[in-house]
């Protein structure tokens, strides 16, 4: 009897395989909050030595804008890299705000890391996180766990 089971759980398997793979390829994620966030479109470009990525889903925009090289650049007040975040009211989260109000003032932080330029082939990768506050520094957003695969720059 536990030959014929284990025969029966080893043809299982084999028949409970899927041919049906999915990839994503490009690809922009993240969590927002704890609810996952998954691009609908998404598109790098550069100007000068600035890249910007960035990604649409259900209305709402991030958009990354860091050094075109490879590497790891630090977001905050103060600092030229910035990420934002727009909802679907147009209210805009940025690294470059911080808040207000508040007796240990916190500040915006984060991290986008460019992992992959590949100009002959148009796309860039990496992965990001960040905090950032609206404009009058009431409100905050986190953004966590973010990666971007292959995203295409724009051909005009």
């Amino acid at each position: 009897m536990k030959t014929w089971s284990t025969i029966f759980i080893i043809c299982l398997m084999f028949i409970s395989c899927d041919d049906n793979v999915e990839f994503n390829d490009p690809a922009f994620q993240a969590n927002k909050g704890d609810e996952v966030w998954k691009s609908t479109s998404e598109e790098a470009s550069r100007v000068s030595d600035v890249l910007t990525v960035s990604a649409v889903f259900n209305g709402e925009v991030i958009a990354l804008e860091a050094p075109y090289e490879i590497g790891v650049d630090t977001l905050g007040a103060g600092r030229t890299s910035k990420a934002t975040f727009t909802d679907v009211n147009g209210i805009e989260y940025s690294t470059l705000f911080s808040a207000v109000n508040d007796p240990t003032v916190f500040y915006s932080e984060g991290i986008i890391s460019i992992t992959e330029l590949n100009g002959v082939e148009g796309y860039v990768s990496g992965e990001f996180w960040f905090t950032a506050y609206d404009n009058d520094g009431l409100e905050k957003i986190n953004i966590n766990q973010g990666v971007f695969f292959r995203v295409p720059f724009k051909t005009e």
